[in-house]
């Protein structure tokens, strides 16, 4: 009888072991699909996220700080950076995004009035 319990406590294990890793491994692919690939060209504009702020800066400090210029692109995800006054350093691809502009530079495609429909 307890030989059995035991077995079944054995049998009880593996399955849970099973069915962890097959979560583990649909939850890395469900991960891997939604990962969004960024490229990054020679010359354009980014801004850089600094860590070192934490998660919660403060009511209106922003994470990101920049723009910087790209002015070389690692196959493996490194970029090189610029900035106007300071030397060229090296970061991770991923804690960049592209830098669209001030709201100065946006300009207005198309005005649409609420009074004309």
């Amino acid at each position: 009888m307890r030989l059995d319990q035991m077995n079944e406590m054995d049998k009880f294990c593996l399955n849970a072991y099973k069915s962890a890793s097959l979560y583990k491994e649909q939850m890395k692919l469900y991960h891997d699909r939604h990962i969004e690939q960024r490229k990054f060209n020679i010359g354009d504009k980014v801004l850089l996220f600094n860590s070192k702020r934490g998660l919660f800066p403060g009511k209106l400090q922003s994470k990101w700080s920049g723009p910087f210029t790209i002015t070389h692109v690692f196959s493996h995800g490194e970029i090189d950076l610029e900035a106007q006054y300071v030397h060229r350093f090296k970061v991770n691809g991923q804690q960049v995004k592209l830098y669209l502009g001030s709201p100065k530079e946006v300009k207005i495609v198309e005005e649409l009035h609420l009074d004309e429909f």
